[in-house]
């Protein structure tokens, strides 16, 4: 079964004026087939907004989003914040973000869920780093089949951020 991700954000217009392959070629290395999944992700990115990545699991998924994001984050000094399930955040995602320096915030589902402005019937605190829920430009969301169930207080949370 395909595992994914869901990525909201806008990807920067200039990628379509490349005059050459080089030109808004990845910094993160990806393969092949993950650079067409890049440029197939930034051009829905552009014209959707949003774009969701399901592919198997181990085949580049989380290095494609890394490109993402660091475009965001570097190239266009936008606020990135990553949702995924505590151990993921804890293992695999903090150390990407270490080994290509990317400037993001990574919370757990729980930890969105405990944030009062996504949650104010069930949380008492904010957890989130920004002041203003809405001042994230990318949201990447880590094994978003978890949210599959929409009366859950994660996809309750989670839909009020995308809302913001």
């Amino acid at each position: 079964m395909p595992h994914g991700g869901w990525w909201r954000g806008s990807a920067h217009p200039a990628w379509k004026c490349a005059a050459s392959a080089t030109e808004g070629a990845p910094q993160i290395h990806l393969t092949a087939f993950q650079t067409d999944g890049l440029w197939r992700a930034r051009r829905i990115l552009d014209e959707r907004h949003g774009v969701l990545v399901a592919d198997e699991v181990g085949l580049g998924k989380t290095f494609l989003a890394g490109e993402l994001i660091r475009e965001a984050a570097l190239e266009r000094r936008q606020k990135v914040l990553v949702i995924t399930p505590a151990t993921l955040r804890d293992g695999p995602w903090r150390a990407f973000r270490a080994e290509h320096n990317l400037p993001m915030e990574l919370v757990s589902f729980e930890q969105l869920m405990a944030d009062q402005r996504l949650n104010p019937e069930h949380a008492a605190g904010t957890t989130l780093e920004q002041r203003y829920v809405n001042d994230y430009a990318m949201v990447v969301i880590d094994e978003a089949h978890n949210l599959r169930n929409p009366a859950t207080l994660r996809a309750q949370a989670v839909r009020r951020l995308l809302e913001a």
